[in-house]
């Protein structure tokens, strides 16, 4: 073998070397992307495919919905509860003032019967001390005058206690009236404090809330300093505002894809994004 030959021989070992160090490299830098995409019995290590994620969070989608729908269903159920409620005590309310009219009226008339029968006892006293001989005679009316007279005052008696009860049993019934109305009262306070009404859908409306960009991830995730404790959920879209010395910068539009109790991690919308955002922007649920 000439010299030609053997320079020949010793590139064709270097390159061969080269190629296996590439081949190599590739291998160790190839990622099996049908298993990221799909993967459901992850190894020790590994996480689940994109699919299946994917139908997780379907799955809790659901399950939140429903519970919504469930708890507007109960409130639903509530109210109407509550409406029938009041209109039983008004309707009940009315017939007690009925029944009060008529004992008073009932009332009005022992009353004047009382006062007639006082009457014909001093007259039948005042004819007894005249006429003595007809004292036998009277005393036998003015007797059973006497027992009308007491008939008269006990039925009075029993009416006025009727009509106590009946009074209490009213105002009993005003306290719980007014107690209903001051709870459907503070109901609708706190419906207007969250700018919410019967029909909002609490899913899809954050609160009025405002907080701060704590940590920028990469992918287009930020972390915020608001939870599940500020009444956020996943769903809730937030506008991002950077403070500047002459004002303020809108940012962009981020969404909620995972709370926790004090913090959230949410996905920058690109179509919404107007800067970079950085740690410390505002975050806040209207301009």
């Amino acid at each position: 073998m000439n010299l030609v030959g053997k320079i020949l021989t010793v590139l064709i070992f270097v390159m061969s070397l080269i190629f296996m160090s590439f081949a190599v490299a590739v291998y160790a830098t190839h990622v099996n992307w049908k298993k990221v995409v799909d993967n459901a019995d992850p190894l020790p290590g590994e996480n689940k495919g994109l699919n299946q994620r994917l139908q997780d969070e379907k799955a809790r989608y659901q399950e939140l919905k429903d519970k919504f729908d469930r708890l507007q269903a109960d409130y639903a159920a509530e109210k109407d509860a509550q409406v029938q409620v009041r209109g039983k005590l008004e309707a009940e309310n009315e017939t007690l003032k009925h029944d009060m009219r008529l004992l008073e009226e009932e009332q009005a008339k022992q009353q004047e019967a009382v006062r007639e029968a006082t009457a014909a006892m001093n007259a039948a006293l005042d004819t007894a001390a005249k006429l003595r001989e007809e004292t036998i005679r009277r005393r036998d009316e003015i007797r059973e005058a006497e027992h009308q007279r007491d008939a008269h005052f006990d039925n009075v008696q029993k009416l006025t206690d009727e009509l106590h009860a009946a009074v209490n049993k009213r105002e009993s019934l005003k306290r719980i009236s007014d107690q209903l109305a001051a709870d459907l009262a503070k109901a609708k306070r706190v419906l207007r404090h969250h700018d919410l009404t019967v029909e909002t859908n609490i899913a899809s409306t954050p609160p009025q809330i405002d907080g701060l960009v704590t940590a920028v991830q990469s992918g287009g995730l930020v972390e915020i300093s608001l939870g599940s404790d500020d009444g956020l959920m996943e769903g809730h879209d937030l506008n991002m505002i950077r403070p500047t010395p002459s004002g303020s910068t809108y940012v962009g539009k981020i969404r909620v894809i995972r709370t926790a109790a004090d913090k959230s991690v949410c996905k920058v919308i690109p179509e919404f994004l107007k800067t970079q955002p950085q740690r410390g922007d505002r975050v806040t649920t209207k301009l």
